[in-house]
């Protein structure tokens, strides 16, 4: 394929993809999403730096779109993952990227119970690269001393596969001078914690009401100081009854929550997993308009550094409507309170991507018109094809592959692309 049948072809692509979440968020049910305070975005934990470059260029797309108003990176003790040059990569990485970064830790300790004692979890990462040394332990106080020279105004203590269970008095002691280490150093703090403490009562020999009773005075003894107390595990948690009953049920979890964390300092996480609410587009907006029910309207989503690059995340994230204040602190206009491109917006996008498209080819007056023409009309096929689809992306994106081909072979058969142009590019 000559280079200027393969420009357009990409052009095509880049289209059909655009074109293809405007349909969606045409077609699908509508939810009451009213304006986000904060999304932060949590990037799958690596031990190794060979992925260094492309989180940078990943991050640094989303941080020009002004999607996320953080970006979290966790530091791991070296008794689970020795990494020595951990604050200069992370500096380099929020020099080069700008904005809010959030440093977070597993809980550190020399008690045995803490994540830094976790065996496996050393192991875990010791396959995937990292290298840990057992001998390496050390209090809290000494690990967070480690944070002094890391450029993020922002910390956060996460209570993840503790080696064992800790007493409630263990862990609120590890949380509280967390917080006023934190607030020592003028950062804000934030409490990471785990809505699987709500579960089935009785279950494991009484476990679930022993890490509910865990939770409770961790939250007890930081409420007052902390900044942020973040909830992850509540997509599987609202599960309980049964997927039919997801909504119920997480706003049941989130009265329970409301109960330990004020509702403005609480931020509710949620992943893409095939197997949770948060699946799609209808059930992210679902989900987020649930918490928001309850006055809730800070967020944290968790996906794999590239994952929400693809459609239909690309263009969900992008139109996510953000409130006034949120909006002014990431440099953004005020959004209207659906925040959604209207078809006039949509229409003057494609209009415009048309345009562009024409000046890089210097078309003729006449092979203009019928270059547009063409355009449009597969266009209005692709709408076609997706509302005949009934969802079914595979079969949508299947369906305008063969009219991508078509629409090549009409430009080239009348002669719209001429040689002259064919040997441009």
């Amino acid at each position: 394929m000559n280079k200027n049948l393969a420009f357009f072809v990409s052009w095509v692509a880049m289209i059909t993809l655009l074109d293809l979440a405007a349909l969606a968020e045409t077609a699908k049910a509508t939810h009451n999403i009213k304006p986000i305070e904060s999304l932060w975005y949590l990037s799958i934990p690596r031990v190794t730096s060979d992925g260094d470059a492309i989180r940078a260029k990943e991050f640094k797309e989303w941080q020009k779109a002004k999607v996320f108003d953080a970006f979290m990176l966790q530091k791991f003790p070296p008794t689970l993952s020795d990494e020595k040059d951990f604050n200069a990569r992370a500096n380099a990485l929020i020099k080069e990227v700008g904005g809010r970064f959030i440093i977070a830790t597993v809980t550190v300790g020399k008690e045995g119970w803490e994540t830094s004692s976790n065996q496996r979890m050393a192991q875990k990462f010791a396959t995937q690269g990292g290298h840990n040394d057992a001998s390496k332990t050390m209090t809290q106080l000494q690990w967070l001393e480690t944070f002094k020279g890391l450029e993020s105004d922002t910390w956060a203590w996460v209570l993840e596969q503790p080696a064992r269970m800790p007493t409630p008095e263990q862990a609120a002691q590890s949380a509280s001078e967390f917080v006023r280490f934190t607030k020592a150093q003028h950062k804000r703090a934030v409490i990471w914690l785990s809505a699987e403490a709500f579960g089935q009562a009785s279950l494991n020999k009484g476990m679930i009401e022993k890490f509910l009773m865990l939770e409770q005075r961790i939250c007890e003894a930081t409420r007052a100081d902390a900044d942020y107390f973040a909830w992850m595990d509540l997509p599987g948690a609202s599960l309980q009854a049964g997927e039919s009953q997801w909504r119920e049920t997480m706003g049941h979890l989130l009265d329970k929550i409301l109960t330990l964390t004020p509702k403005e300092k609480t931020v509710i996480q949620w992943s893409h997993s095939p197997r949770w609410p948060a699946k799609d587009v209808a059930g992210t907006e679902a989900y987020i308009s649930t918490c928001q029910a309850k006055g809730i309207n800070r967020f944290c989503v968790l996906a794999p550094w590239s994952g929400l690059d693809r459609e239909p995340w690309s263009q969900f994230y992008r139109t996510l409507p953000k409130t006034g204040a949120a909006a002014a602190k990431m440099g953004v206009a005020k959004v209207q309170d659906n925040n959604q491109p209207t078809s006039a917006d949509r229409e003057a996008q494609m209009e415009q991507r048309m345009n562009d498209m024409i000046d890089q080819l210097g078309l003729t007056t006449d092979a203009k018109a019928k270059f547009k023409t063409t355009l449009q009309e597969q266009i209005a096929k692709m709408r076609e094809i997706f509302q005949q689809s009934n969802g079914d992306r595979e079969k949508a994106r299947a369906e305008i592959a063969k009219l991508r081909e078509a629409t090549v072979k009409k430009l080239k058969d009348q002669g719209i692309l001429n040689d002259e142009q064919l040997a441009k590019y």
